[in-house]
């Protein structure tokens, strides 16, 4: 504290309502497994300014395709492909020109599966047409605050790896 008064400069209510509807198709042709799935979603955002005294509502309707294909190498090993279409709206009340958050999202990997040891190394690459931010106090910013804004375009790639196993403490 430093001895000044709290000033409060933002007080809103802001909701937001999704329907999604999802369909998956998944077909195994010998040593093949693809999958193929569509999600759309329409959103409907509503932000009411208590201190200004005013209302916005915005919606928007998205198409989100994505496919996967796992080769069976062996019993216990296979290949992996997946491509899928990422999407992040915008929140209720963002005014301006902010573009949703879009992206491909592309992922390539080696996956092990046994009784008893299971583990995987994917590579992936996250190809960003609008990468969005928010202007918050934690973020340095003091101007339109909690405010959304374009980002641009940006590419994050990267190798995950993950491993497990199971094994008995006691006979």
């Amino acid at each position: 504290l430093n001895g000044s008064p709290t000033e409060i400069i933002t007080q809103n209510d802001d909701t937001a309502t999704a329907l999604a509807a999802f369909t998956n198709v998944n077909a195994v042709i010998n040593d093949v497994h693809l999958t193929l799935g569509l999600r759309i979603e329409h959103i409907e955002g509503e932000s009411i300014d208590i201190l200004n005294n005013s209302k916005s509502e915005n919606t928007d309707t998205v198409v989100l395709p994505g496919a996967g294909i796992f080769y069976q190498l062996t019993k216990s090993q296979g290949l992996l492909f997946g491509v899928n279409k990422g999407y992040v709206p915008n929140s209720p009340g963002q005014e301006g020109n902010v573009d949703p958050e879009e992206s491909w999202n592309y992922e390539f990997g080696w996956r092990y599966s046994s009784d008893s040891l299971q583990g995987e190394i994917i590579g992936f690459l996250n190809d960003y047409s609008n990468l969005k931010a928010v202007c918050s106090f934690s973020n340095g910013c003091n101007e339109e605050l909690d405010q959304e804004f374009n980002g641009g375009e940006i590419d994050v790639y990267g190798i995950e790896a993950s491993t497990s196993t199971n094994f008995a403490l006691t006979k």
